[in-house]
């Protein structure tokens, strides 16, 4: 979201709209390689027809993409999460690559988490990229029973995330407060103001490692100091110069996520 300037005609309905609307990507050679391997499977989500993929047999660890992205971007970990005797269980999130919907936000990721677990398998533990650690708190906080997470380069602060897009879009400072309160009045008064995952980090059961790299640039790594002050027993990995994305790709961050999420440290 950064240098982002948006079309600045646009009301703050049509702004508040958009923020749910995430542009949908191919998949890459690399990653078509190991998708190509697994196992599709389908369940639903407030009518809408999302895909999954399988790979191997339970016990399975979750794999959750983050925003504008697709369950194929987070593929490096596949491989090394099978090393384990784990399976993996992924998925498109709403609106994003082959899964059906056109609006998607934390709280259907967190529904398609429980959706997913009731009609197949429950995973024991997750890795999340970003935006999908939203999703995958909202899951927690829901009673899905995944006992370690891994958060890579976890987006914390929701308010912020929609005053920043608010302001991408060129709206005035009145023009962010009528899309603020928009928000408000879908997700339900207070919400968004008081679901952020450092806020609701003591009341989760699940252990959690979290990495982040001090170079991010989408997303500050005072964040993810924010969760691990908040959540008990978390701590934080800090890398450096792999920023928001090429930090799924480090083999150093690969292997501290699995051996974390399949206990072998």
């Amino acid at each position: 979201m950064v240098g982002l300037k948006m079309d600045p005609s646009l009301s703050p309905r049509e702004a508040f709209d958009l923020f749910g609307k995430a542009p949908r990507i191919g998949v890459a050679r690399k990653e078509a390689l190991v998708m190509d391997r697994a196992e599709l499977i389908h369940f639903t989500q407030g009518g809408d027809r999302i895909q999954g993929y399988r790979w191997g047999e339970a016990p399975y660890v979750l794999a959750l993409h983050g925003w504008g992205a697709r369950a194929a971007t987070m593929t490096a970990f596949v491989d090394p999460i099978l090393a384990t005797e784990h399976g993996v269980l992924a998925f498109d999130h709403p609106g994003h690559g082959e899964s059906e919907g056109e609006f998607c936000h934390a709280l259907r990721v967190g529904e398609c988490i429980r959706n997913l677990t009731e009609a197949f398998v429950a995973p024991c533990a997750a890795i999340s990229h970003s935006f999908g650690s939203l999703g995958l708190t909202f899951s927690l906080l829901g009673g899905v029973p995944i006992r370690r997470v891994a958060m890579v380069s976890p987006t914390c602060l929701i308010p912020l995330r929609f005053r920043q897009w608010a302001v991408a879009c060129g709206l005035s400072p009145n023009g962010v407060e009528e899309m603020m309160e928009i928000s408000e009045e879908y997700f339900g008064r207070g919400l968004l103001g008081s679901h952020s995952i450092h806020q609701v980090a003591g009341r989760l059961a699940a252990d959690a490692l979290v990495i982040h790299d001090e170079g991010d640039q989408e997303v500050s790594i005072s964040e993810a100091e924010l969760i691990v002050e908040a959540w008990p027993g978390a701590r934080l990995i800090r890398t450096t110069g792999l920023g928001h994305f090429r930090v799924l790709r480090d083999k150093g961050v690969i292997r501290d996520a699995v051996d974390f999420v399949t206990l072998r440290i």
